[in-house]
């Protein structure tokens, strides 16, 4: 009784039901396409951020923050030494870098 209405009432108001029809596949498919499209954000961040490695500054203890952080770098060096035993610990614990 209420199928055989409502198709006579599509029947009469043709254009308003394509429309209509026409309004809400377009609104299902932007929110798919928005979701889908923020899934694949997230997921090209993550791979970016994982293919970049770590953002590591090493600077020695003695240098003064302040003046470091207000001229970008530092005028103290470290000695070689430390760069060697930095590889060691690298070539030893592989999985932690």
């Amino acid at each position: 009784m209420f199928l055989k209405l409502i198709y006579k009432e599509i029947i009469h108001r043709k254009l308003n039901f394509v429309l209509a029809l026409l309004a809400v596949t377009i609104a299902v498919a932007f929110f798919v396409s928005f979701f889908t499209a923020n899934e694949a954000s997230k997921r090209e961040t993550i791979r970016l951020t994982r293919d970049m490695g770590f953002n590591l500054r090493i600077i020695p203890g003695e240098t003064d923050m302040n003046k470091f952080w207000t001229e970008g770098y530092s005028d103290l060096t470290m000695p070689e030494d430390y760069i060697n035993r930095f590889w060691e610990f690298i070539r030893i614990f592989p999985l932690l870098i």
